[in-house]
């Protein structure tokens, strides 16, 4: 391939104001280092021969795709290389028709307290060991059986209803006919798939382009990887700025993506765009001192890039050379199961099934054992160890003669109640019961147990030990304090904060006459509630006072401008919300917000606030 030269992009200006990017740029490739196309050919365009590929289709029709797990090359249009991947359904069920009774028989009966009662049942049909009613030995057994078995299917086919609501969720797939329906089961590698705001993402996408003016969007990923705060991600460059999102469909683009793997931090690809003087933008004349005539991409245009400059680089490079391509990192995907928070995503789909990332990280579906069930086997145990010495303590005392042995098994059955059958009912019953009033507890709503073996195992836990706050709490920061020097505000101070900024915004020039004016005015009514025992009237009034309101103006500046949040403003209720992928510095903002800094605007080069006054200010 051809040579390439990798850059990155500035580091984080201003507390994250500019945050880091990868650019790709190739020497234009010889015509005979042209990028990969994908065949167009028929069914035995892959690698191999005819026959091959016959009995190829032939595993397929009869077993299914199974996952492959190697590169793959996917063109914008929907062809791909290899042209076959595993569907993108979500199955979380444990058992199928065929496998559901022998493994939850197996399951019941690798326990010593089934067992026994198995055996004890069985001996019954042999007349030489018969002690009573058939029924008595059997009916219990069955009955501990059926509940089992019945709790299992239950919980089974509530397993099979969240995989159906899953699967049948709706999409919208970009096509030359406009946006079209679809189910996420039939979502495959290579669709261009639209993802709206607060909706799931169905499979492994590269991120092309979304409504926000940034270009990025922010991703929850608690489902994925347990982490609470919001993931921050940029799509790419070319299919960002275009004039529409149809658009799309027409350029000549291949994204390569790595095989599949688990690592869920790494992600490499690329995206490459040929033909690209058919989807530059317009240019426009321009005439030099000389009086010659030159023209370049007209950038002010809407199908330019907006004050981006490294999209402008970007720019300039596709004028430049017929080829582009892009590097793709982890800032350019869209991992399934992960929530989209921010604006409307359109993604190129590069795994489905059980190629996602979520799938791979997953284990697969077990039958849980409590603490209880190993404890209660143990004391099975322990009481047939009892069983069996006061059957041959009987056996000795009645005398070894005749048929000894079938006597000793008689008093085995004959006190075979010393293993209480009943505990197993009413644990198995009580687990049921356990589980249903979770789900209806008011106190804990939206609950769902998604297994009903191990609900009593909740009672055993005495403390519970997190890494951080985010693993079992909502993760919401409140601002509570700030210090400045020797000065403390704290909650109850934030109206004499947000006075002193009134009038420190009052006036550019701090030490003039009004200004100085306005500080012995204030200094009569501030309050003395400062926290331990400094306020802004603790430092007396004048020069001094000034200078405080000064050093208060820039520190709660800076908490409005270094940070990664983004404002939304919710278009139905005109609500702004503030985004970011830490919650601290959500809470930074909201605070600075809360004493007359508020933070209305943001890209990725500038930031403006609005003062107490109403007046904005542009920070680059």
């Amino acid at each position: 391939s051809s040579a390439a030269s990798v850059s990155n992009g500035a580091a984080a200006n201003n507390g994250g104001m500019r945050a880091g990017s990868v650019r790709l740029e190739i020497d234009p490739p010889d015509e005979s280092e042209g990028v990969p196309l994908l065949d167009e050919g028929g069914f035995c365009s892959e690698e191999g021969n005819c026959l091959t590929r016959c009995w190829f289709g032939l595993g397929v029709f009869l077993c299914g795709v199974r996952a492959r797990y190697e590169e793959r090359i996917m063109h914008i249009s929907g062809r791909t290389k290899p042209q076959l991947f595993v569907p993108n359904v979500v199955r979380n069920q444990k058992y199928n028709p065929i496998t559901f009774l022998p493994v939850v028989l197996y399951e019941q009966f690798r326990f010593f307290f089934n067992l026994f009662y198995l055996m004890v049942a069985l001996s019954q049909f042999i007349p030489v060991l018969k002690v009573g009613f058939l029924f008595t030995y059997v009916a219990p057994l069955v009955f501990v059986l059926c509940v089992t078995i019945g709790k299992e299917a239950y919980d089974d086919y509530k397993r099979y209803l969240r995989d159906r609501e899953a699967n049948s969720s709706k999409y919208l797939r970009l096509t030359e006919k406009g946006l079209k329906p679809i189910p996420a089961s039939e979502i495959k590698v290579g669709h261009v798939i639209q993802i709206g705001a607060n909706q799931r993402v169905p499979a492994d996408f590269i991120f092309l382009r979304t409504t926000e003016k940034s270009g990025s969007t922010f991703l929850r990923t608690d489902q994925l990887d347990g982490e609470t705060d919001w993931k921050l991600r940029r799509a790419v460059v070319v299919t960002q700025h275009l004039p529409s999102e149809t658009d799309i469909l027409r350029l000549d683009a291949t994204c390569q993506a790595e095989a599949p793997r688990k690592d869920i931090y790494e992600f490499i690809g690329r995206f490459t765009v040929r033909n690209m003087a058919h989807h530059q933008p317009r240019r426009i004349s321009h005439e030099a001192e000389d009086g010659s005539m030159y023209s370049e991409p007209n950038l002010e245009s809407p199908d330019a890039v907006d004050g981006d400059v490294e999209a402008q680089t970007a720019v300039h490079s596709m004028a430049s050379t017929d080829t582009h391509v892009e590097g793709l990192t982890l800032d350019n995907t869209l991992w399934s199961n992960a929530v989209v928070a921010s604006g409307t995503c359109l993604g190129l789909c590069i795994y489905t099934g059980k190629e996602t990332r979520a799938v791979m990280n997953a284990s697969s579906s077990v039958t849980k054992t409590g603490l209880f069930e190993l404890e209660v086997n143990l004391l099975s145990k322990l009481l047939f160890v009892l069983l069996i010495s006061l059957s041959f303590l009987l056996t000795v005392c009645k005398g070894f003669e005749g048929i000894w042995p079938i006597y000793f098994f008689r008093f085995l059955l004959m006190l075979s109640s010393i293993i209480p059958i009943s505990m197993r009912v009413n644990l198995d019953m009580a687990k049921t019961v356990y589980s249903v009033q979770i789900m209806r507890d008011p106190k804990i709503p939206d609950t769902v147990v998604r297994t009903s073996t191990i609900p009593e195992e909740l009672g055993r836990m005495d403390y519970v030990l997190s890494d951080k706050t985010g693993t079992l709490t909502q993760n919401e920061m409140v601002f509570k304090k700030i210090h400045l020097g020797r000065a403390a505000f704290g909650e109850e101070s934030f109206d004499e904060v947000r006075h002193a900024l009134r009038m420190s915004f009052s006036t550019d020039d701090p030490s003039s006459p009004s200004n100085t004016s306005l500080a012995h005015s204030s200094a009569s009514a501030s309050a003395s509630s400062a926290v331990g025992g400094l306020s802004l009237s603790g430092f007396g009034s004048g020069k001094r006072h000034v200078e405080v309101r000064q050093v208060l103006r820039h520190a709660i500046t800076g908490l409005a401008l270094c940070h990664n949040v983004t404002p939304v403003t919710d278009e139905e209720t005109g609500e702004v919300t503030f985004q970011a992928a830490s919650p601290d510095e959500v809470a930074l903002v909201k605070f600075a917000s809360l004493v007359g800094v508020k933070l209305v605007e943001r890209d990725q080069h500038s930031i403006t606030l609005r003062d107490p006054h109403g007046v904005c200010h542009c920070y680059e």
